[in-house]
C-alpha cells in the first residue's frame, strides 16, 4: 500500500493587524554629526569577539565614560591601548559609521533591516590629568 504525505492546512479564524513601527534613528542630527566633544573618565579596552556577534559587528573596542571612541591618524590604536585603565580626558569628533554593504554579513532587527552601528567619537587628542 502506498501512502502519500500531504500536508493539510486547517483554516483557523484569526485577526491580523498592521502595527506601524517607528523607524530607528540611525544618523545623529546634523548638529551632533562632526561635533567636537571632550570626554573625561577611565579609558577601557574590550577585545572584540572573533565570532559573528552583535558586539563584533558594532566594532567597539574602546570606551570613555560609556561613549565609544576610536583611533585616528593623530591617535593610534596602540596609543589608546597604552592608556587602558587610566583616567584620561579625550577630545574627539562624533562620527556615524556607514551602513553595511549588501555583500556583508550583519545582524538584523525585527523589521529585517541591518542593525545600525552606534555613533562613536574619533579621538584627536588625549590629555592625562
Amino acid at each position: 500500500m502506498l501512502l502519500l504525505a500531504v500536508p493539510i492546512l486547517f483554516a483557523v479564524g484569526c485577526a491580523a493587524a498592521i502595527v506601524p513601527v517607528a523607524e530607528p534613528e540611525t544618523a545623529p542630527s546634523e548638529a551632533t554629526q562632526g561635533a567636537s566633544r571632550e570626554l573625561k573618565g577611565t579609558l577601557t579596552y574590550t577585545r572584540s569577539p572573533e565570532t559573528k556577534s552583535v558586539e563584533a559587528y558594532e566594532g567597539i573596542e574602546f570606551r570613555v565614560a560609556g561613549t565609544a571612541v576610536e583611533p585616528s591618524e593623530a591617535v593610534s590604536r596602540d596609543v589608546l591601548l597604552g592608556h587602558d585603565g587610566k583616567s584620561v580626558t579625550v577630545r574627539c569628533t562624533i562620527r556615524t559609521p556607514p551602513p553595511p554593504a549588501r555583500h556583508e554579513s550583519y545582524p538584523v532587527g525585527m523589521d529585517g533591516r541591518a542593525l545600525p552601528r552606534p555613533d562613536r567619537c574619533t579621538v584627536s587628542s588625549i590629555i592625562n590629568p
